[in-house]
């Protein structure tokens, strides 16, 4: 297979952590890479890296010539006063659109912009005038009508898509942003958690459209099953390397308890030969005091002990069970009922979210809540919270019930403090060993 994104020997810090060491991968035409690891091991990282997004502190990626490649990021980057439709008309490679856009970036290369940004507008340029000039189709299925069936089939409602991308929620912005990357058909696909935001239909549109990709997807899921069905090989991001597992996630997670097994067999072998080594060295000592013969043979096994137990230190020790986070959700019970709703509807304007309806949740239930984009899940949630009021019925909070929100786009953290300041301002700390 066509070699597309080749790094070599990487190495990468923000924050003043070390991401990833002198580590190295591979992406080829026809891979489906999922990229795993815990929060905080770089798969964002990495994928802004195979992007051209962000170069690497050491080590050098390479990329084959005039390779194509579209980024989907977590956080949604699209022009909010452009409607739906003229962005999607444009990824759709609608003439009309094609030469707007030329004029829009004709006018900013007229403004006074740094050599960043007038190079990103120049190329642009060159990139929209190439797609006008191969003709009506090129590069994005059959134009308007391509662009229709990508946003029916993630879902986005039909009614949306005449309204400014600033109006929409946080879900359907991302839905926007991974339509525009899907109709352009890049070489490589670049998608960090592209199902974020979808219900299970558009998740299923978009396995069998990540399957009929032209080039590579490298993609970041929580979903095991996504990957199962969606990839063929695994990057694994721990402790500052990259493994790869030519596998799904079934089979990667089976491939991975097999390989730990054997590191640690293998492990305990060389420790025990090291205790040996040692051994022998400390008799061979003891007797070139009584016999100045064995000297030579005592240093000598004295060497290799020494070589040995670097080649040990430097060596990670195979973790067959890794120490996780132990957290506990516990709330004082002050009443049965934590959200009662009678009658409850709202609506927009004459948009009906939700018809009047009856709901009853108690202690202890785990209630799901699905139902396609702009359905009204969110808003159902900003009721609860009082952000929103009902267009009609009643909706009441249980006594001595206290709300914890996690919201879409993160508005409710505050961006000036540090992880642990904010986890410290709701609940005081303490350090176990």
């Amino acid at each position: 297979m066509t070699l597309l994104i080749q790094a070599a020997n990487i190495t990468h810090a923000y924050g003043g952590n070390q991401i990833f060491r002198d580590t190295s991968f591979a992406i080829r035409r026809g891979d489906r890479v999922a990229l795993i690891g815990a929060n905080g091991a770089g798969k964002s990282t990495l994928l802004k890296i195979a992007g051209r997004l962000l170069k690497p502190d050491a080590g050098v990626v390479t990329y084959h010539r005039g390779l194509t490649v579209g980024f989907l990021s977590q956080e949604s980057s699209l022009d909010p006063a452009v409607t739906v439709h003229d962005l999607i008309a444009l990824a759709s490679g609608d003439e009309t659109a094609l030469e707007t856009h030329l004029h829009t970036l004709e006018a900013r290369m007229a403004e006074p912009l740094d050599d960043d940004a007038l190079t990103a507008v120049m190329d642009d340029y060159s990139a929209t005038l190439a797609r006008l000039e191969a003709g009506p189709g090129a590069g994005a299925g059959d134009g308007p009508t391509a662009g229709t069936r990508v946003l029916a089939g993630l879902r986005l409602p039909e009614s949306r898509w005449g309204l400014p991308v600033g109006r929409l929620s946080g879900g359907e912005k991302k839905l926007v942003a991974l339509a525009q990357i899907l109709l352009a058909e890049p070489d490589v696909l670049l998608l960090d958690e592209p199902d974020n935001h979808l219900d299970l239909a558009a998740k299923a549109w978009l396995e069998e459209r990540l399957a009929v990709h032209p080039g590579a997807v490298a993609l970041i899921t929580h979903d095991r099953r996504l990957i199962d069905r969606a990839a063929n090989e695994i990057f694994e991001l721990e402790d500052g390397q990259i493994t790869v597992y030519p596998a799904n996630y079934t089979k990667y997670v089976a491939q991975k308890q097999t390989r730990l097994e054997r590191a640690a067999q293998l492990r305990d072998l060389e420790e025990r030969e090291f205790k040996k080594l040692k051994a022998s060295a400390e008799q061979l000592t003891q007797w070139a005091r009584q016999n100045p013969k064995f000297a030579p043979r005592a240093e000598n096994q004295r060497r290799k002990m020494a070589e040995e137990r670097e080649r040990l230190a430097r060596t990670p020790v195979p973790i067959l069970n890794r120490r996780r986070i132990a957290v506990e959700f516990n709330a004082e019970r002050g009443s049965t009922l934590v959200v009662e709703a009678t009658g409850l509807a709202k609506s927009f304007g004459e948009r009906t979210i939700f018809a009047p309806f009856d709901l009853s949740i108690r202690h202890g239930e785990v209630v799901g809540l699905v139902g396609p984009n702009g359905s009204g899940k969110s808003t159902l949630f900003k009721m609860i919270l009082g952000q929103e009021r009902p267009s009609a019925g009643s909706l009441r909070i249980g006594p001595s019930i206290r709300v914890g929100y996690y919201a879409q786009e993160q508005e409710t953290l505050d961006p000036a403090q540090t992880p642990l300041e904010l986890v410290r301002s709701r609940k005081a700390l303490t350090e176990q060993g």
